[in-house]
């Protein structure tokens, strides 16, 4: 064997390598996406309930706000505050 042919030997053992590594690299990516398309439908369920959350949030507010704001409830602050003061 002369040495050409062990140069050409060492390059082709060098080409598949890179051929294994860039097989390996590629399942690996492949994956990745899998996994960053998981990883955006998870984001945009925490996002509905999310904006669900503040809905809800927000009705109870207006509710509060609306109790609040009746004769009855303005009648009894005393009472309340009696109730507070003896706790």
């Amino acid at each position: 064997m002369n040495d050409n042919d062990l140069k050409l030997r060492e390059q082709e053992k060098i080409i598949k390598q890179t051929k294994e590594f860039l097989f390996i690299l590629e399942n690996q990516n492949e994956r990745n996406k899998i996994e960053i398309a998981s990883l955006k439908k998870q984001l945009k369920l925490k996002d509905k309930q999310i904006n669900e959350l503040n809905n809800s949030n927000k009705k109870l507010s207006n509710e509060n706000k609306a109790i609040k704001s009746t004769i009855s409830w303005k009648i009894t602050k005393p009472l309340r505050w009696f109730k507070k003061l003896y706790k």
